[in-house]
Parts: structure tokens; C-alpha cells; sequence
């Protein structure tokens, strides 16, 4: 995309006269280097602006003015794997309530995973609420590896108190943010 300076007599004829990006000439040395054009009745005129190439959709027309500056990619945030779980387990433990599976041999055999692994999913259930509640509002995560595995949460949702629970939950989310 570049932007060029346009100048148009009076008879309406347009020529660019420097590239605005390089600034390789004054706007006064343009000004005196547009030539006068001769037409009857006219006087002369020269108008300079701005303009640059627009595109919309496959097209590619002149627009007026400055580009509109470059947006900055989006970053791509995802959400930490252990609160899709925690999702996936209170939606399995609904669907067990309503009577839609009967058991997690029914879940295992319609979802494809283990009895195994829908065990160690539905345990997250047996945390203490505000640690699932902050196991679901967990930020979003930009790059890297998620701070908080499944697996290290595993020893607390089988501690089965739940202050106790809370105790161990602050203890991680400490070293963790240290």
C-alpha cells in the first residue's frame, strides 16, 4: 500500500507528483514544479492530496487520505486445559443427575475414553466449590504450557475435607504464581 501525492488542474486532469512514503520532494518544490495548463476561461489551480490504495474484497481502488493503520494480529488465547475438564466433569455429573447415562461405564462406552480416565474426570467433582469456581474462571493462556495440571489436582479432589482441600489448593496457586 503505498500513498502518493495527486495533483489535479483545473481542467481535471491528475498526475502524481512524488511519492509521499519516500519524501523525496518538498511540498513547495511540488508545488512550483506542476506545470500551468492553458484552457479558455480557466485559471490555474493545482489541488494536492493524499491517497492510497484501498482494497474491498477483490477490488482495489483509490481512496483519499492516510491508509488506516495496521491492526495488530490477534493473539490467540485458549483456555487452560484443567477448566475444560472441570467443565467436562459437572456437565457429566448433570447428565448422570438427570438420568440421560446410567453410570460411567455408559459414559466411557459413549464417549470413547476408559472407565479409567471418566474416574479420574468426575473426581474433579469431589473438590471443594470455591476451588472449582476457581478452576473455571482460571485466565486464558496466550503460549506456554498451563500452569495448573490435572494431575497435581488429582491428590487434593481425593483429600476429603474440604478445608483441607482449600489449604492445599492456596499452597499451589502460591508456588505458582511465584
Amino acid at each position: 500500500m503505498t500513498e502518493q501525492m495527486t495533483a489535479i488542474d483545473a481542467t481535471g486532469n491528475a498526475g502524481a507528483v512524488a511519492d509521499a512514503v519516500t519524501g523525496t520532494r518538498d511540498m513547495t518544490d511540488m508545488l512550483d514544479s506542476a506545470a500551468p495548463v492553458e484552457s479558455e476561461g480557466a485559471r490555474d489551480m493545482t489541488v494536492v492530496f493524499k491517497v492510497h490504495v484501498g482494497r474491498k474484497g477483490r477490488n482495489s481502488e483509490l481512496r483519499e487520505g492516510q491508509a488506516a493503520p495496521a491492526l495488530p494480529s490477534p493473539v490467540a488465547l485458549r483456555t487452560p486445559r484443567i477448566t475444560r475438564f472441570m467443565a467436562l466433569a459437572i456437565h457429566l455429573q448433570k447428565l448422570l443427575d438427570d438420568g440421560a447415562v446410567r453410570d460411567y461405564a455408559h459414559i466411557a462406552a459413549l464417549s470413547g475414553l476408559t472407565r479409567a480416565r471418566i474416574t479420574q474426570i468426575m473426581n474433579l467433582n469431589l473438590l471443594a466449590p470455591r476451588i472449582q469456581e476457581d478452576i473455571l474462571f482460571l485466565p486464558k493462556i496466550a503460549r506456554g504450557s498451563d500452569p495448573i495440571s490435572e494431575h497435581t489436582l488429582r491428590s487434593i479432589a481425593l483429600t476429603p475435607r474440604w478445608d483441607l482441600q482449600l489449604k492445599e489448593w492456596k499452597m499451589l496457586t502460591q508456588k505458582i504464581s511465584s
